[in-house]
């Protein structure tokens, strides 16, 4: 048991023997350190009441940044593929100009070429039909056989 000592205790305290007075005075640190030790025990209960609330806490916390690294780790890759992506169409868009300045540059040569072959064959054409005339010439004076 414990000991609950009240007024009326300590009032015959003073006609008891030392060693009753001995006795009462052990009961009561006994009780007094149980007190404390009670005390202790409820500290202890809500300290670990508030230490596996924090911990509950950081486990959440812990939860939603590996949710977050995780998150930050598909835009990551991503943006590698958009970059990848990009550098492509890039590289097809540089193909592609280069391919139309050359395909310019062979339209460029085909169409003087196809002009110098044009005033070529007028002057070709010209000098057949010159030449057909001459030959209609010689052949109006030559007699007929």
């Amino acid at each position: 048991g414990t000991y609950h000592g009240g007024a009326e205790e300590r009032l015959t305290l003073s006609g008891l023997s030392d060693n009753s007075k001995k006795i009462v005075t052990d009961n009561k640190e006994i009780a007094d350190m149980v007190a404390k030790i009670q005390a202790l025990e409820r500290d202890n209960k809500s300290e670990q009441q508030k230490y596996e609330k924090l911990l509950s806490q950081f486990m959440e916390v812990n939860n939603d940044y590996n949710e977050k690294q995780h998150y930050n780790k598909q835009l990551l890759k991503e943006r590698e593929s958009f970059k990848q992506q990009l550098s492509a169409k890039d590289q097809m868009f540089k193909d592609d100009t280069k391919q139309r300045f050359q395909l310019s540059q062979k339209m460029q040569k085909l169409l003087a070429e196809n002009a110098q072959l044009k005033k070529s064959l007028g002057e070709k054409e010209l000098r057949l039909t010159t030449a057909t005339e001459q030959l209609e010439q010689i052949r109006s004076v030559m007699p007929t056989v």
